[in-house]
């Protein structure tokens, strides 16, 4: 059984934050089975930093799990286009 909860940010009375153009995808996976079962959630989208104008993508792994950040470090901090985008 898989179970998703997915919102995007809302601040009531606040059109900055919540206009930003972001999701929270929250996936919870359930094996009834008595076997044990190996899953993967997958996701793809069209990569939105091109690596011109100082924007990056960067490979990031731990022991359970990679992916890939990317980000604009040429932004301004109070640019509201500024963060990151995981994947």
């Amino acid at each position: 059984m898989v179970a998703l909860e997915a919102f995007s940010p809302f601040q009531p009375l606040d059109a900055d934050d919540s206009g930003l153009p972001c999701a929270v995808l929250d996936y919870e996976i359930h094996n009834p089975g008595p076997a044990a079962a190996e899953v993967v959630v997958a996701w793809s989208t069209t990569n939105p930093v091109d690596g011109s104008n100082g924007r990056r993508n960067e490979l990031r792994s731990t022991h359970d799990m990679s992916g890939l950040f990317m980000s604009d470090p040429s932004l301004a901090a109070d640019d509201p286009m500024r963060g990151s985008f995981r994947t």
